[in-house]
């Protein structure tokens, strides 16, 4: 998440603000989707291999709408 969040001045100049959001809003969703697998076959390697999407996912949301936040 942190190493994240020290790149995304970088990635704004380069994508755009909107794009981020975007971005981190479809990882959110193949995250959810890959739990909702989970119940079907459980496996804490499956968790594992899932959970450093929720560290993009977090970075990215939190940093897209707390710039939002600051604008207003």
């Amino acid at each position: 998440e942190v190493p994240l969040m020290f790149a995304m001045p970088r990635a704004i100049r380069r994508c755009g603000e909107r794009p981020l959001l975007l971005a981190a809003l479809a990882l959110y969703a193949v995250r959810m989707g890959l739990y909702a697998l989970l119940s079907r076959a459980p496996s804490p390697a499956l968790v594992l291999a899932i959970e450093p999407l929720h560290g993009a996912t977090f970075a990215l949301c939190v940093d897209r709408l707390s710039r939002g936040f600051f604008r207003i």
